[in-house]
């Protein structure tokens, strides 16, 4: 929700670039026609992986109750 809220209205209300470079959203390439650049994909893929990894060791570890 914040996310879209940066996305689509952060430049509009006057938010400074480096809250609005807080959405992944700014770093993926702007095509057809920008530049394409590999690094911020991979810099997503990253912190995608390591998110998913942190999740999944504490969805291990929660605590069962029946």
């Amino acid at each position: 929700m914040i996310l879209l809220f940066l996305g689509q209205f952060g430049a509009l209300v006057g938010m400074s670039q480096r809250v609005l470079d807080l959405s992944p959203f700014t770093h993926i390439p702007k095509l057809p026609g920008g530049d394409a650049s590999a690094s911020p994909l991979v810099w997503l893929l990253t912190l995608t992986a390591a998110l998913v990894v942190i999740g999944l060791a504490a969805f291990r570890r929660r605590d069962y109750i029946v």
